[in-house]
């Protein structure tokens, strides 16, 4: 009998290690809450783009599937952690396995990255120019963009956001194939 409950207490011991070990790793891949935020507003942006609801922006033909890139996210991490409102050298975003990135940057009182998105107000689609900036407007609805990675530092009483895209979106190109009317109503998939 005695073996018999030992080898029950062992075997009770390796499944809650198990779950334990399970546990640990779900909560490694789980966004803290300020990057998750700033990750949904990135797709709310472009879904914004995609369904028409974006004045003076023509609708996205078609547009790539944002999904999370946790490479990318310690970059921005890292970036961020330094508290160094500047974006990084062209050397430190050379990442072989991904080809173009590119780098938004911001310093914000809360985590609202609307600053980057507004400046659709100073771009015009057809003439692809800028009365101001628009980088960072472009490189949010890049329609070939795919992957996304962020990261979020208080600094004092500010927080600095800093979020990595593949691929770059290029500054000689519109940021999306324009699409009509019809691709406003077509919602099969209404997250990118």
């Amino acid at each position: 009998m005695n073996n018999n409950h030992s080898l029950k207490c062992i075997n009770i011991m390796v499944i809650l290690l198990f779950f334990i070990i399970i546990l640990c790793q779900c909560k490694k891949l789980k966004l803290p809450k300020e990057v998750r935020e700033v990750f949904q507003l990135h797709k709310y942006y472009r879904n914004s783009i995609r369904f028409c609801q974006m004045p003076n922006q023509p609708p996205a033909k078609r547009m790539s599937k944002l999904k999370w890139n946790t490479y990318l996210a310690e970059k921005a991490q890292l970036s961020a952690s330094r508290c160094d409102y500047s974006y990084d050298s062209p050397s430190d975003m050379n990442f072989d396995e991904f080809g173009t990135v590119a780098q938004n940057i911001a310093d914000s009182p809360t985590l609202k990255i609307a600053s980057w998105f507004v400046e659709y107000k100073s771009y015009s689609f057809n003439d692809n120019k800028c009365n101001d900036t628009c980088m960072q407007y472009k490189q949010i609805v890049n329609g070939e963009e795919t992957e996304i990675g962020c990261g979020v530092q208080k600094c004092g009483k500010r927080f600095l956001v800093v979020c990595n895209y593949s691929p770059a979106a290029e500054e000689d190109r519109q940021p999306y194939e324009k699409g009509t009317q019809e691709n406003c109503d077509d919602v099969d998939d209404a997250e990118y």
